[in-house]
Parts: C-alpha cells; structure tokens; sequence
C-alpha cells in the first residue's frame, strides 16, 4: 500500500468538477411530456382559441419564434388520428370546429375551479 508524502496531502490534486448547468425551461417542457414516448404536440385549436387574449398572444409568439428558428423545416402535411382506450375513434365534434364553438362542451372541459365563460375569451 503506497503512502501520501506530506506534501501530497497538504496540496491534494484539484478535483475536476463539471459545472451545473440549470435548465429550468428544458426541464419543464421533458415534464409536461412526462414518460410518455410522444415524438408530437397536437392541440385543438378551438382550446387554443378559447384561452384568454394575452394567453394566445404569448402562443403565437411563441410558435413564430419556433417558425423563424426552423425556417427550413420540411413541407409535409401531418395527419391526426383520435384513439379511446387504446382503440381508433371518432375526433369530438367540440374540438374540431373552431370556427363555431360548441362553448358548453369547451366548458365541460375546463378545470372545475377556472371561470367559464359563453363566448370568445376576453
């Protein structure tokens, strides 16, 4: 067994540590996917509309900057398919048509303690 001179133990060798690096938005977005293994984010676009003005606003800037990030992303068209419980079904009619609301479906859908409301978001 080798033994530490004086010296070495007085100046040990500088430990390499790796810098922390804090990420608080990448980890929050790897959150709300949770363990799921979805490669996509598909939202109707009737919820979209139906949240409130400066909501939608902070969206729309938020998919532009994504838009002028990737200004080369490929011109495909992406299909949606609906399943319940495990099985192919039928889109709800609430949630495909956002030109016409169907408002007491959309508030059906809300969390029990949010405001609902009969008509376009203020």
């Amino acid at each position: 067994m080798a033994t530490q001179s004086t010296s070495e133990l007085l100046n040990p060798a500088p430990v390499r540590v790796q810098p922390v690096v804090s990420t608080p938005g990448h980890d929050a977005l790897w959150l709300w996917f949770g363990l799921s293994r979805a490669s996509w984010l598909t939202l109707p676009r009737v919820l979209l509309h139906n949240m409130p003005d400066e909501w939608q606003g902070k969206m729309a800037a938020l998919l532009n900057e994504l838009d002028a990030a990737f200004p080369n992303y490929p011109d495909i068209q992406h299909i949606v398919t609906t399943k319940t419980g495990g099985k192919f079904t039928k889109t709800p009619a609430a949630l495909c048509n956002y030109r016409y609301p169907d408002y007491a479906a959309i508030n059906a859908m809300r969390a029990n303690d949010k405001l609902t409301h009969g008509g376009p978001t203020q």
